[in-house]
This record gives C-alpha cells, structure tokens and sequence, in this order.
C-alpha cells in the first residue's frame, strides 16, 4: 500500500523536524525552526509551544483524523526516525494507544506481516530489534526495543 499525499507530507515534516534537531541540537529550536519555516505562528493563535517531554528527545504529535492512516503513518514513520537519530544513541519506540480497543487492533496491524502497516515494523524486527510489547499499562516503567 502507498502513502497517500498527505500522509507523505507528514513523513516529510518528520524528517526535515529531525534534520533540525541534529542541526540545531534542540528539539525546542527545531520545533520553532520548521514552523517558522512554513509561516506558521507558533504559540497563542498559532501552533502549539513545544513541550519539551524528556530533555534532548524529540516530542512529536502527528494529528490526523480518524480513518486517517495514524497507525500506518506512525509505522512508516520508523525508518525516517532512526535513520535520522545519530547511530551513537540507543533508539527505542514507546507505541502508545489510548484503549485496549486501539491496542488489539493495532497488535493485530503490526504482527500480520500482510498488513499494510507491518511493513514500516518489519524491518526494525529484521534488523536485529526485539520488541516487548505489553498488553496493560506499564506506568513509571520503560517498554524497550534494544537491539
């Protein structure tokens, strides 16, 4: 299955925001950086302000309606994430879902290598990753995919 234009165009976003962390060495100053990029006000009447999350790690939030293709995006999304990160740092993906609902369908997307959405996942397993998914909530904890 092929990204549609929108879906492209935020993979696209995504990798020129990761570009501008390396370059910038700031997720904050990336953040600011893209939008200003695009003419857009970041801040009351614009964008949001970025959150900065976890100090030094990208915080990114890819808002697209529902039926929108977030799962596919989010696993299209991998390769442009790790290829961009330096190679010194660990990588790890924390897949968060808001139901149980959302984490059985999503389960179901990502372990059928048919699916459409497996595709983006298949190569990190391919690649050595392990992945530890978990089926209850895990606060306070980590859920790791360490090579």
């Amino acid at each position: 299955m092929e990204l549609k234009s929108y879906q492209k165009e935020v993979i696209a976003d995504l990798a020129r925001y990761l570009e501008l962390v390396v370059e910038l060495q700031s997720p904050a100053k990336a953040y600011q950086a893209l939008w200003n990029a695009k003419n857009v006000l970041v801040g009351f009447g614009g964008m949001p302000n970025y959150v900065n999350v976890l100090s030094g790690v990208p915080h990114v939030c890819a808002k697209v309606p529902t039926g929108g293709g977030k799962t596919y995006i989010a696993a299209s999304s991998l390769r442009t994430i790790f290829d961009a990160m330096p190679q010194r740092r660990a990588k790890a993906v924390v897949w968060l879902v808001p139901s149980e609902a959302i984490l059985t369908q999503t389960r179901k997307a990502l372990e059928n290598p048919d699916h459409p959405t497996a595709s983006g996942w298949m190569w990190i397993l391919a690649g050595g990753y392990r992945c530890t998914p978990r089926s209850k909530p895990s606060w306070g904890r980590t859920l790791p995919l360490l090579r």
